[in-house]
């Protein structure tokens, strides 16, 4: 992506939203000294029993955070949020596993899967600015960007709370438009 932007002279602009959202990423985590919390709890319990524990079985992962869904047909606590963001995080969070070797719980783990919230978040407003820039100018498509980035809950949820499913959302949405408008151009 880099070399795309650097041909159409962007980078500098990217790396300064990149700048922000991470340095967002970074002093909200430091604050809070976890990342994962409120909703972002039940996207990250698929992730962490399934990498660490084999299983599907979120008892321990409800008691760790004290939260609580209803009991599935095998009396066993469902999970009614999404898979998507789990898979998506995994090799991260695997690679992660591999080097930590803890719980699951642990703040590195924490930290690299808000991260790949933020990567997912950046990767997706280059693909969104090439995608842009292919019906409209530079200019508009940059400016579309910044708005993006700057005025939509995408600041929030790509830079701070990135542990939940919209940075893997906003991603994943303009990757299916990447791929259909190579497809069926307007």
């Amino acid at each position: 992506f880099a070399i795309l932007l650097l041909r159409t002279g962007t980078l500098k602009y990217f790396l300064i939203i990149a700048i922000v959202y991470m340095a967002g990423f970074i002093a909200h985590a430091g604050l809070l000294k976890k990342t994962v919390y409120g909703d972002g709890v039940f996207y990250y319990s698929w992730v962490k029993s399934a990498v660490v524990d084999h299983d599907l079985n979120f008892s321990d992962e409800y008691a760790h955070f004290q939260a609580s869904q209803p009991q599935t047909a095998l009396s066993l606590p469902g999970n009614k949020y999404s898979v998507g963001p789990a898979i998506l995080w995994s090799p991260w969070f695997a690679w992660t596993h591999t080097l930590v070797k803890g719980s699951g719980y642990e703040l590195p783990y924490q930290i690299i899967v808000g991260l790949s919230g933020v990567q997912y978040s950046l990767t997706g407003l280059v693909l969104l600015f090439l995608l842009l820039k292919k019906y409209f100018s530079e200019t508009v498509s940059l400016a579309a960007i910044a708005a993006t980035a700057g005025a939509t809950n995408l600041l929030f949820y790509g830079s701070l709370d990135t542990v939940n499913s919209h940075a893997v959302s906003f991603f994943a949405a303009v990757l299916f438009l990447t791929f259909l408008f190579q497809q069926n151009p307007i």
